[in-house]
């Protein structure tokens, strides 16, 4: 060939590899795309590749996955909806951007913009498609020039959706629905200017609900128990023990957690949540159907090259670990792990991974970091483009962890510190204990080590490392670190709402005397009103002799106490009010009173230290800001932590004296009714302290 001809050819080909170029969007200048997908909920081993389970098939996810990176270790830094979706958008925490809970509010727009508002304002096209979540409302937020939005939580069908303020009710599966709109934003680009897509994903969100077509998919599956379903709990802090699995909880056994769940039913009980856990699994399957129509639109667009694609979920999720537990919000490793994935041809190696710990506050400094924007001072994150070039020698080697009451307030306020090896977990705002655990010998942190001498300076170590990382952070000095949450009596006074004490009977009905006008029932053919030194008197022959419905008391949010005064015989139930999810009673077993309060579908039991059989004996049971206590006489004799400001829903059906009757707050007891005298029985919505239990 003639040099002058091969030259030419040369020019010819440099210039058809640069049109070329151009129109595959991967110009020497040109600014990546950015496809950025959430999903709510999803584990971060919730994706086929991680290989936890063979037959969960997710080839779209892990598309990314072999053509990027896989971030091993990401973590969120606040475990609910709305507060991680503000600190991806923000990177920053909770307590700087000032959404510490669920649903509450956006974050301030102008004093933490999102990287949305500043892609925006360099010259991006910007898209929200799908769940908002910070506050209610549908309406646009700033920084996207595209909106399609859904209120809160939305629905899986036929969802309401705002398209830059125009609303209709969509047809079909939101999935879907989402997935086809990013699809059309996407052929609708010119390629000649960058844009960011946020699709932000309602699934996997309880009701778990996947699409039609896959209603029947991994039906031949058998879910094993998790590692730590039926975990030690003599080690954990009580507030935990009691709000896992359901248990009867008594202070004749200290810190013991009776599971109903060790019995042999359970497996069975497990199994029956199995349904749940394949339809959660199953949702994710239309997701990473849509991630494969959104790849397609991107090469038939020619702008994959130049588009960086990021897979990420906002919290993580409880699938029966620890004891049983579904939801996030706690510091354990099921709730604190996310998934990412991450591609990005001109930066990232395929089939990569690192072990370095990443967070949802680096995912906004990041983008501004691959688009050539300096990040603004509010971000806390760190950019992870010194990982694809393999840096890592100043990355993080622990982080802040933060959560505060929400819409779930038996879960209190806690703050915690993760490194490679170690976590503390602090809960500042109760009477309860921390939690330490070795995460390289205990990854399932079943085992508490924060009461073992031989971990005390590993407890210190750690702890100062929180307070250092609060300071960092600026946790101690945030106007959205709210105060702890206290519950106080309702109203002053003892607040009596039923009072029966069997001096005045009329046409068989027991006059309540508190003024309340909850007046009991007498069952003639048991009931028996006698004399005695107190009085007159219920005696009971085994079976309960009276009831009544209550229509003046509510105990649903705040303090109660129940008092009554009687002679045993012999063992049974004094006196019970509630089901198996919520109530109360006093019984005798073994000779011994005791006061059991049921909460969450666990009981609560404070025994007495003695026998009284054959004498009159005052038993007064109190509940109050997440403890139960037990009084003999006036004179308390025990105490049980319930949890943290643990309510009880309002009592479903009759109260009963003298027997459980229909009532199922005993129903493991198996105790038969009571045998003796009853001279006294009283109700209060307040709180009674010693000095008003002597005075009564």
């Amino acid at each position: 060939m003639e040099r002058r001809t091969f030259l030419k050819q040369c020019v010819v080909g440099a210039v058809a590899l640069s049109t070329a170029s151009i129109t595959n969007g991967i110009g020497k200048n040109k600014k990546p795309n950015f496809v950025f997908i959430l999903t709510d909920d999803q584990r971060w081993d919730a994706m086929g590749f991680m290989g936890k389970y063979p037959w969960l098939k997710t080839p779209n996810i892990d598309r990314i996955r072999k053509e990027g990176v896989h971030f091993k270790n990401a973590f969120v830094t606040h475990s609910i909806c709305s507060p991680s979706r503000a600190c991806f958008l923000t990177g920053a925490y909770s307590h700087v951007h000032g959404v510490i809970q669920n649903e509450s509010r956006d974050f301030d727009f102008n004093k933490t913009p999102s990287f949305a508002q500043i892609l925006a304002q360099h010259g991006y096209n910007t898209a929200f498609l799908g769940k908002w979540h910070l506050a209610y409302g549908n309406e646009p937020r700033p920084g996207f020039k595209y909106w399609l939005g859904f209120d809160a939580q939305g629905i899986y069908e036929d969802c309401v959706l705002n398209e830059n303020g125009r609303e209709f009710t969509s047809k079909g599966y939101i999935t879907d629905i989402l997935s086809e709109k990013a699809v059309d934003y996407i052929k609708e680009q010119d390629s000649d200017k960058p844009f960011l897509m946020y699709l932000s994903h309602k699934a996997v969100h309880q009701p778990f609900t996947p699409a039609s077509r896959h209603a029947d998919l991994y039906s031949d599956v058998k879910l094993p128990e998790p590692d730590n379903f039926r975990e030690e709990t003599e080690t954990k802090p009580q507030w935990i023990a009691h709000s896992g699995m359901k248990g009867i909880f008594r202070t004749k056994t200290p810190g013991k957690y009776i599971k109903l769940e060790e019995s042999e039913n359970a497996s069975k009980l497990f199994d029956g949540q199995k349904k749940t856990y394949l339809d959660y699994y199953r949702g994710i399957s239309a997701v990473d159907e849509g991630i494969g129509k959104i790849y397609d639109a991107l090469e038939s667009k020619g702008l994959l090259e130049n588009t960086v694609i990021i897979f990420a979920g906002d919290n993580g999720y409880f699938l029966g670990e620890h004891s049983g537990r579904l939801d996030k919000r706690l510091m354990y490793e099921e709730s604190l792990r996310i998934p990412i994935v991450m591609s990005y041809p001109a930066m990232i190696k395929k089939g990569s991974s690192t072990d370095e710990m990443v967070l949802n506050i680096d995912l906004a400094p990041t983008l501004l970091d691959l688009a050539g924007i300096k990040s603004p001072s509010y971000m806390q994150g760190s950019s992870w483009t010194p990982l694809f070039k393999g840096r890592t020698q100043n990355w993080r080697k622990a982080f802040l962890y933060e959560y505060f009451v929400d819409l779930t307030p038996v879960i209190p306020t806690m703050v915690g510190v993760r490194t490679k090896e170690w976590k503390l977990i602090h809960y500042p705002d109760i009477n309860d204990i921390d939690e330490l655990y070795d995460l390289v010998n205990d990854p399932f942190e079943k085992k508490n080590l924060i009461l073992e001498p031989a971990f005390e300076n590993k407890k210190k170590e750690l702890m100062a490392l929180i307070e250092k990382l609060k300071d960092e952070t600026g946790y101690n000095k945030s106007q959205w670190k709210p105060a702890p949450v206290i519950r106080m009596p309702k109203r002053a006074g003892t607040g009596l709402v039923a009072q029966y004490n069997f001096e005045t009977i009329k046409n068989s009905v027991i006059e309540d005397s508190s003024g309340h006008n909850n007046h009991a029932s007498l069952f003639s053919d048991e009931a028996v009103i006698t004399d005695s030194e107190k009085g007159k008197v219920l005696h009971c022959r085994g079976k309960y002799t009276a009831s009544t419905e209550f229509k003046d008391t509510k105990f649903e949010t705040g303090p109660f106490a129940f008092d009554v005064t009687f002679k045993a015989e012999g063992d049974g139930v004094v006196a019970s009010w509630g089901d198996s999810k919520s109530g109360f009673a006093v019984f005798v077993e073994n000779g011994m009173p005791a006061f059991a309060f049921r909460a969450n579908q666990s009981l609560f039991i404070c025994d007495a230290d003695k026998q009284y059989t054959g004498k009159w004996v005052r038993v007064t049971g109190t509940v109050c800001n997440g403890k139960a206590h037990l009084f003999i006489d006036g004179n308390k004799i025990s105490e049980l932590t319930v949890g943290p400001l643990y309510w009880m829903v309002e009592p479903t059906g009759k109260m009963y004296i003298g027997g459980a009757g229909e009532s199922k707050v005993l129903t493991e007891m198996k105790l038969n009714g009571f045998t003796g005298n009853i001279s006294n029985v009283r109700i209060y919505d307040n709180m009674l302290t010693s000095e008003q239990v002597l005075k009564l």
